[in-house]
């Protein structure tokens, strides 16, 4: 179904129709995910494809973008069907599969990370490292607190920064179950990580390769390599 959504409210800011070429890959479906893609879908993206093979669980419904009648429900069809309705038409591609390093990202200009740990992650990166004409952007959350990496993968430069702050899962802060997220932030991940996707597509010179953001004392870092 073609879309019917009107865009010219944004179009000094960006403008789809210039971008209609560019795929995005997102590995996970998840909390960070599911408010992406849908971000990414009503800026009017329309080629995106989506990484994920979780099923909808209660504890799903109060952080990710799904109804409560999903639960038991794959995320990935459940994401496509959201899409749909919320963005117009529906820019989705689904693979209901966990993605695995035998997955060739080459045909991506964008590669997502919104997987939950570093092993996935690293896997990603190596993925897209050193790949020509590639945007790698990695967002992780814990609490309330927010870091959204966005990475030329053939920039020595970039590539040393952002490895620099690459770690084993081991060696992740531990948070308590009742306080590991909460919707805002997701949202915020999301309006953020679609920031970025527009100023890497429109050449801004204003990119920070590394952002972080804390609700709690609302103060921001960044960072450029």
């Amino acid at each position: 179904m073609p879309s019917k959504a009107d865009y010219w409210r944004q179009l000094k800011i960006f403008n789809p129709s210039k971008h209609r070429d560019i795929k995005i890959a997102m590995i996970g479906a998840g909390s960070v995910g599911s408010f992406t893609a849908l971000v990414l879908a009503k800026m009017g993206l329309t080629n995106i494809t989506v990484w994920d093979d979780d099923v909808v669980e209660n504890h799903n419904i109060p952080n990710q973008m799904y109804p409560i009648t999903a639960i038991g429900q794959k995320k990935t069809s459940t994401l496509f069907s959201v899409l749909g309705l919320m963005a117009g038409g529906n820019p989705l591609a689904i693979v209901s599969e966990k993605w695995t390093s035998d997955t060739d990202l080459d045909a991506y200009d964008i590669i997502l990370a919104c997987t939950d740990d570093m092993t996935s992650r690293k896997a990603i990166w190596e993925a897209c490292k050193f790949k020509p004409h590639k945007t790698f952007i990695d967002a992780r959350m814990g609490g309330e607190m927010m870091l959204i990496y966005t990475i030329d993968p053939m920039s020595p430069k970039q590539v040393k920064g952002y490895e620099s702050t690459l770690y084993d899962d081991d060696k992740a802060e531990d948070m308590p179950c009742d306080a590991r997220t909460i919707v805002y932030n997701m949202a915020g991940i999301a309006g953020f990580i679609a920031n970025n996707v527009k100023k890497v597509l429109t050449n801004d010179k204003q990119l920070h390769h590394e952002i972080v953001f804390d609700y709690k004392t609302m103060l921001m870092e960044t960072r450029s390599w």
